[in-house]
């Protein structure tokens, strides 16, 4: 399964609440690399991650195949907007290769540092522009095509809020700028190819 597959599929449902559990089902089932997603609250400094995915490897028994396991980890503090959204994110991580993912200690570290310091072009790491990467996947799966379109209209005519449109999607509010952007256009036609 790519990236292109989880949007087509998305761009299905009726929205305009796209359950991210129903997400991790299909990457379950159609992701060659993914045999299970488990989303976890834990206790996490939001100031420094609100949430990250770890692999681990498991079986179901003794004898049977080794599966990958992705295990997202949430800030249990957190509202059900940015909660839906972080777990969307971090979901979009399982089209990472391994350049990209920070599945160490001394690269979960640096990953931390570029986002606080915002990297030049050039010195960003593949894990750097894989976070910007699945923000943009996770706006483009939590908001199938038709419904961006209605919203879009009813935005730049007025007749609603862009806090409308977080709470029709249940998206953080802090979204929706780059939601109904130009750039969202721009990513879409980048992720895509």
């Amino acid at each position: 399964m790519q990236f292109a597959d989880l949007y087509a599929f998305a761009n299905t449902l009726p929205g305009p609440v796209i359950a991210t559990h129903v997400l991790a089902a299909r990457v379950t089932a159609f992701h060659d690399e993914v045999g299970a997603v488990n989303f976890w609250p834990v206790d996490l400094d939001p100031a420094i991650s609100l949430g990250h995915i770890i692999y681990e490897t498991e079986r179901d028994s003794a004898y049977g195949e080794e599966y990958r396991v992705a295990n997202i980890r949430y800030h249990k503090g957190m509202n059900r907007c940015w909660r839906r959204f972080v777990c969307c994110k971090e979901l979009m991580h399982v089209f990472d290769d391994e350049e990209q993912r920070a599945g160490t200690r001394e690269k979960f570290l640096e990953l931390l540092n570029q986002l606080e310091t915002t990297p030049s072009p050039g010195a960003r790491s593949p894990m750097y522009e894989s976070e910007i990467r699945a923000m943009w996947m996770a706006l483009m799966i939590l908001c199938p095509d038709a419904v961006r379109a209605k919203y879009k209209l009813e935005l730049d005519a007025k007749d609603i809020t862009e806090y409308d449109v977080a709470m029709g999607l249940l998206i953080p509010e802090a979204m929706i700028k780059d939601l109904m952007s130009p750039s969202f256009d721009l990513a879409k036609e980048v992720l895509l190819r």
